[in-house]
């Protein structure tokens, strides 16, 4: 050290000043943080929530002696015909019938799908039914009608709920939610061969055991769930809206249906997922801190040799991001941006939609101060546009059954949906993406109601971000019944 030259011990005396500088500066930052976080966490204990998600979960038998809340396994929900074997395997005596059921199955749910996507998109008229997909569809209704059975009695009974382990947060296996969209998909086969056959009450109580189904889910504290129960309702409504255009529902299905869908746009539903959501990214902080390559694996699951923990590249990630990521800024931003999304989700639709939004508090600060924010937090703030559909559909949907009874009181459609209240509906549903009425044309023989969707510009009904629902009167025929 005596003999190292003097400009060597001065460079030397730099970088421990820089260094000790960068080590206070780092525990400002980490201190400053972490209150700030703190302060987040108290708002957020305040709200309801919860640092483990378990405490969101509803718990099982919990609800008092008269209240039990059935637990169900996800494979109960497992259709049984055709079976997957037999479908896949050429040697099964049984593949050429499974086979030709399935793609007649997979064909009627392209056709339901693209029948909706025509009237929602572009009002377009339904693609033509194909007479060739009865029968097979006939033998998946009747392989499956125990299984309907026992769907129409889950969904009508005690409060249930999925026996899921949540203590194991953002690793939480959810396999019930894909059973879940196959039994929506399933009953929509089952309504329209019963529709298709004249057993009208039977395809209403298929439609009504479908927009149960989210009741099975409604109360798990996590995103993807929300969104599964959209994408079941979306197949509820398309299936609603064919089944009418098939034949004429009895009025007691009618109104039972209307009764069913009075209590479709809770806000807590989307208020729960939210907190759930922050609770669950507790879980990945905690983890992160102990090993950041986590970070890395949240948007994929491929392997690389940055998340790898033998390579010597993994080691040297890991090291160089636990210097780097300032974790408490990151957990601030997080929850700091959570709660803003939980505050536009109690207000009215139309209001959360139209709320001016400040620029993200996380948009300008540095990649070590919001790496996780800037992956979980995109995805939440797009679920209030999927939530704004999925209650114009539901707008819609109960419009349309009230126009039906106003119909089969009156003998044709009223000029306003003025008329539809108090005796029909409460009042006149408003479109959520704007608070107006929603938009309804009448004719001789049917009625386009719409909503003007994402873009909020009037466009008539037939522009690609409308919401249309598009209605021709099936030929007369008894009520409850259809002529095949």
């Amino acid at each position: 050290m005596a003999s190292m030259p003097r400009s060597a011990k001065y460079a030397l005396l730099v970088a421990a000043i820089l260094a000790l500088v960068a080590i206070v500066a780092r525990w400002w930052l980490f201190a400053s943080y972490n209150s700030l976080a703190q302060r987040e966490i108290t708002l957020l204990r305040a709200e309801g929530g919860s640092t483990d998600i378990l405490d969101l979960v509803p718990k099982p038998l919990g609800r008092g002696p008269g209240e039990p809340i059935l637990l169900l396994k996800a494979d109960q929900f497992q259709r049984p015909y055709p079976n997957p074997v037999r479908t896949a395997n050429p040697n099964d005596p049984g593949f050429a019938e499974a086979r030709g059921v399935t793609d007649a199955y997979e064909a009627f749910l392209t056709w339901l799908a693209s029948a909706r996507a025509g009237n929602t998109r572009s009002g377009s008229p339904q693609p033509p039914w194909n007479s060739a997909w009865d029968p097979r569809l006939d033998k998946f209704a009747a392989g499956n009608k125990d299984f309907f059975d026992f769907i129409r009695r889950t969904t009508s009974g005690s409060p249930v709920m999925f026996d899921t382990d949540w203590s194991k947060g953002y690793n939480t296996l959810l396999p019930h939610l894909s059973k879940i969209r196959e039994c929506a998909r399933a009953l929509a086969a089952d309504a329209v061969v019963n529709a298709r056959k004249g057993d009208m009450d039977a395809a209403m109580a298929d439609v009504q055991a479908s927009l149960r189904l989210r009741r099975l889910i409604d109360n798990d504290p996590i995103l993807i769930s929300k969104l599964v129960a959209i994408a079941v309702d979306s197949i509820s409504y398309n299936t609603l809206e064919a089944v009418m255009s098939t034949g004429r529902p009895s009025r007691e299905s009618v109104k039972n249906l209307l009764d069913d869908l009075a209590d479709r746009e809770d806000r807590n539903r989307m208020t729960l997922p939210l907190l759930g959501e922050a609770a669950g990214a507790f879980s990945i902080f905690n983890d992160a801190r102990k090993d950041p390559r986590l970070i890395a694996t949240l948007n994929s699951s491929s392997p690389s040799p940055y998340t790898d923990s033998n390579s010597v590249v993994g080691f040297f990630v890991k090291t160089g991001a636990r210097i780097v990521w300032i974790w408490p800024a990151d957990e601030y931003y997080y929850l700091q941006e959570n709660r803003a999304l939980r505050e536009r989700s109690r207000l009215p639709m139309s209001e959360a939609l139209k709320a001016p939004r400040a620029p993200s508090p996380s948009a300008n600060a540095p990649i070590a101060f919001s790496v996780v924010t800037k992956m979980l937090i995109p995805p939440l703030g797009r679920m209030f546009t999927q939530e704004a559909a999925c209650d114009a559909q539901a707008r819609m949907a109960r419009t349309a059954l009230a126009l039906y009874l106003y119909r089969a009181d009156s003998g044709s459609y009223p000029p306003t949906l003025d008329d539809l209240s108090p005796k029909y509906l409460p009042s006149v549903q408003l479109d959520p993406f704007d608070g107006k009425p929603l938009r309804y044309k009448p004719s001789n023989n049917g009625f386009l109601i719409y909503s003007i969707g994402e873009d909020q510009r009037d466009n008539t009904g037939v522009s690609p971000s409308d919401i249309v629902w598009q209605h021709e009167d099936p030929p007369a025929t008894p009520e409850g019944a259809v002529t095949p």
